[in-house]
This record gives structure tokens, C-alpha cells and sequence, in this order.
């Protein structure tokens, strides 16, 4: 069977007014449908469409930074959009059939989000309060914000010459964020209510560094897990134990034909564990890391399963790399180990893939 898959992507390197999806005919490397979106939230953004989860019903899910979208397939075409004040860098929203409600990851607020299919909004989860996190958001305060703050510093003086100076600070890639919460950090593990004010928008408001950044959702023997980024972990909703640890950035975390797979952008490798059927499987599951991509050069993050065997996977144009490389997608032998092809993505729908989703019965 010839494989398609969609790829959610934004500007990345630089500021547009428009998000993109495209399917992908892998065989032909051919785009078969693409679709764009003017911005409505943010005017410009680097970032554009992020995570991707596939209903049951053939549709789709997919996030803005602050919105959540329903989307047909083939055409790809928009069913529902919806967003609210308290968004702020939404990554990744997963849609329970059996429950019939919507579990988001709304990574800027570190927490998660429960709504139904209606968009009514049933609770949140603050995560560092709710899994006692308060060390690391100590170290968020003292350690990572200033470490931030000089490493832009030192990008600025680097890139002082080209003409997407301000790409190279973490405060002016994130422009559109334009309000400051002083002690935000403190307030997400002791108050994390206070966040959630109606007379504030947290859409405009700058909180990375993130704390836990959870990015991916996916559900085993009825717990729902959240891949952590920022501290290597995949942590279960339902009970807070930490499924997998030692992780370096991981992003995605989807379970598929008894195979378990995420990407971990710290070192540039897809990591997984085959044989899993339950929850139980999954905490004694011995990892294999296969080395895919160059950290320096390329953020990896964006996979799906293809085939029992053969994962794609995506990697962004880091912003510090000053070549013309284009983004591009891997397809990735589990067998063998090994990168079997190198897909460069047009540049014309920018340089930050986000997610990919197989969608071959669909367009086969």
C-alpha cells in the first residue's frame, strides 16, 4: 500500500501571515492537497499549525498556538474552530471516542485541558501544582529564565547583521506575546487558579520558559499519558507515575500497532519500545534510539507509523542555523535502524513541521 501522510507546518525562520497543511504521496513524494490559513489570533506567527491527532471518524484535530481546529480530510477543510482566553501555546488536543471529550495539552499554561466535542469547557489540570513539580519551577525562576535571557543576548550580538535579528531572541520570536506575569512560575504551583482570571488573556502573555512543556496525549488501559519535555518524562493523568523518565526533549509519545514511539529533539532520535499491549508492558519496555538527525542542525519532533515497521518522521530548521537548508522528513526502517529516504519540504510552507499523521486510508 502506498503511504500518505499529512504534515502540519509554519514559517519558522521567519513571520507569516498563514499556517499550512500538506498531504504527502511518500511513493511519488508528491503534494497531493495542501491548505492555508490566515492567521486569526496572532497576525504573523513563526510557528503556524502544531499537533495533529486523527479521529476515529476520519477527521482531525489540530492546534494553533491559540486555537483548536476540526478538520475534514480530503478536503481538508474546516468543521469547528475554537478558542479562549486561557490558551497560550496549545500543542496537542486528543479526542476520546469512549469519553467523548477533548483532552488538551495547553503547554504555555502547563496544564491540561478537559472539554467536550462542543468546546464547553469541563476542568483543568495544573500540572506542577497537581504532580508537585515545585522544584522545578524554583529552578524555571532562578536558573532557566536567565539562562534564557543571556543566551538570546549572546544570538543578538551573533546575528546583529541579518535581517531576522529578532528571530534570534526566545522574547521577540514570541512578539505577539506582549504582556508580562510577574512570578507566573510561582503562581502555576501555588495558584495556578489565578491564572485562569476572565479579566486577563493568556493568549499575549510571554511564559516560556515552560516548566513541563506537555506536548503529546495518548491513552493506554484507560489512563491518558502526557509527554513532559522539559523534564524527560512520560507521566500518567490518571495516577501521576512516571511511566518513562530520562528522556532528552521528547515530543509526540503514540502508541500504534503495539509499538511505542516518540522523538526526543535533545539528541536527535526516534525512541521506542514493540510489544506493548498494556500500561504494564509499557513501564518495563527496554528503549531502542535510533540516531536520525544532528540536534545542532535540526529539531526532531513529528512521528507516526506507516506501516508495522517504517516510522516518518519530521525535522524543523533550527533558527540559529543560518544556511538555506529547507526543513525536510525522514522515513525511518525499524528493522534495519536505519534512514531510508530524506524528503525536503517546499519552502513555501515554511521551515517548522509540527506534527505527521498517517492518513493512507484515506487517500489511498
Amino acid at each position: 500500500m502506498n503511504p500518505y501522510v499529512l504534515v502540519t507546518i509554519g514559517a519558522g525562520t521567519y513571520f507569516s501571515e498563514y499556517a499550512h497543511l500538506f498531504v504527502l504521496d511518500l511513493a511519488r513524494n508528491r503534494v497531493v492537497e495542501d491548505f492555508e490559513w490566515r492567521n486569526q489570533i496572532y497576525k504573523q506567527s513563526t510557528k503556524g499549525f502544531l499537533g495533529a491527532f486523527p479521529a476515529k471518524d476520519n477527521t482531525l484535530w489540530i492546534t494553533t498556538e491559540a486555537e483548536i481546529f476540526h478538520f475534514s480530510v480530503k478536503p481538508l477543510r474546516v468543521l469547528k474552530r475554537y478558542s479562549c482566553s486561557f490558551f497560550n501555546d496549545v500543542h496537542f488536543a486528543f479526542f476520546d471516542n469512549s469519553e467523548e471529550q477533548l483532552i488538551v495539552c495547553n503547554t504555555g499554561m502547563d496544564a491540561i485541558e478537559y472539554f467536550k466535542d462542543d468546546f464547553t469547557h469541563l476542568r483543568s489540570v495544573p500540572l506542577v501544582q497537581t504532580f508537585n513539580y515545585v522544584d522545578r519551577c524554583l529552578k524555571s525562576i532562578l536558573y532557566n529564565k536567565p539562562k534564557r535571557r543571556w543566551r538570546d543576548f549572546i544570538l543578538r550580538l551573533k546575528n546583529r547583521s541579518t535581517t531576522n535579528d529578532d528571530l534570534f531572541s526566545e522574547d521577540m520570536r514570541y512578539k505577539n506575546l506582549t504582556e508580562d506575569f510577574w512570578l507566573a512560575d510561582l503562581y502555576k504551583a501555588f495558584y495556578p487558579g489565578k491564572l485562569y482570571d476572565h479579566s486577563r488573556d493568556s493568549r499575549y502573555i510571554l511564559f516560556r520558559p515552560h516548566i513541563l512543556h506537555p506536548n503529546f496525549i495518548c491513552k493506554i488501559d484507560s489512563q491518558y499519558l502526557v509527554t513532559l519535555k522539559n523534564t524527560g518524562e512520560v507521566v500518567s493523568l490518571t495516577t501521576g507515575e512516571k511511566i518513562i523518565t530520562g528522556l532528552r526533549g521528547p515530543h509526540d509519545g503514540l502508541l500504534k500497532q503495539n509499538i511505542f514511539i516518540l522523538t526526543e529533539a535533545g539528541n536527535g532520535a526516534l525512541t521506542y519500545c514493540s510489544g506493548i499491549e498494556t500500561l504494564n508492558n509499557l513501564k518495563s519496555a527496554g528503549l531502542t534510539r535510533i540516531k536520525v538527525c544532528d540536534p545542532r542542525e535540526g529539531f526532531l519532533r513529528g512521528v507516526d507509523l506507516v506501516s508495522e515497521h517504517v516510522a516518518v518522521a519530521a525535522v524543523s530548521k533550527r533558527r540559529e542555523v543560518s544556511d538555506d537548508k529547507p526543513a525536510y522528513l525522514l522515513t525511518v526502517d525499524l528493522h534495519s535502524q536505519q534512514v531510508t529516504s530524506k524528503i525536503e519540504i517546499d519552502a513555501r510552507y515554511g521551515t517548522n513541521p509540527f506534527s505527521v499523521v498517517d492518513v493512507t486510508a484515506q487517500y489511498q
